[in-house]
């Protein structure tokens, strides 16, 4: 997972919840993800016309996302059902245990501006249900972000066997088809597109490193050129 909890309460038992400790790689990628999730929120504010929104986080998981919202001003509510998780995240903002299957049950009838989920829907056995949660507690817009599929390292040309995924992962997208999911499946708007990272090569990732040149690479001008290649998608919807 990508910093997030599943908010799936029957995850297998073979892959772990969420990640207590993180790689310091791991934890650089997450803050350049939470960076894009912060623009969409951004443009949240400039269409609701609202400086200070209600959102609520979906599988907060350690609670990263929810320190950034809080930072900004914002009203935040965190969900997750992982005990550790709910320990971390609720020194951030008030956390409520539960699955993203439960929200219309653990909250009244669309009491925030923007839900979010970050690294959960494909965590879950039924993503269009996760999603119609979602809807059903948001007044005005949903953000959620997955892996990219599309992502060129994911593309191994050569490998003569399927190989496996995340153990967790129930369902994948590329653009295209998660375009279509929000759209057709959930009657979702698509409103903006973020990208976050676009990896290069591991060879050339040491060498512009070296040359101090990798951040500028990965996480400005590609994303601008290919944004489509970046390692998460992440789409702001309206409802």
């Amino acid at each position: 997972m990508v910093g997030h909890s599943s908010g799936e309460t029957e995850l297998s038992t073979a892959t772990p919840h969420i990640r207590l400790e993180l790689d310091e790689e791991t934890r650089d990628y997450h803050c350049v993800l939470r960076a894009a999730i912060m623009r969409l929120v951004h443009e949240c504010q400039l269409n609701s016309g609202k400086r200070r929104l209600s959102i609520l986080d979906v599988g907060c998981g350690r609670g990263e996302l929810l320190t950034d919202l809080v930072a900004m001003g914002h009203n935040v509510h965190g969900v997750d059902f992982d005990e550790q998780c709910l320990v971390l995240s609720s020194q951030f903002a008030p956390v409520t245990k539960g699955s993203i299957y439960e929200l219309d049950q653990l909250f009244s009838e669309k009491p925030f501006d923007l839900v979010i989920a970050s690294h959960v829907i494909e965590h879950l056995e039924s993503p269009v249900r996760g999603v119609e949660q979602m809807k059903r507690v948001s007044r005005s817009f949903i953000l959620i972000a997955v892996p990219n599929l599309a992502e060129a390292r994911n593309l191994k040309l050569l490998r003569k066997e399927p190989g496996y995924v995340n153990r967790g992962h129930y369902a994948g997208w590329d653009p295209a088809h998660l375009n279509t999911f929000l759209h057709y499946a959930c009657d979702i708007k698509v409103e903006k597109w973020e990208a976050d990272r676009v990896y290069i090569p591991r060879p050339l990732r040491r060498l512009l490193g070296a040359v101090g040149m990798i951040e500028n690479v990965q996480d400005k001008w590609l994303p601008k050129l290919i944004p489509l290649q970046s390692h998460s998608l992440i789409v702001l919807g309206s409802i």
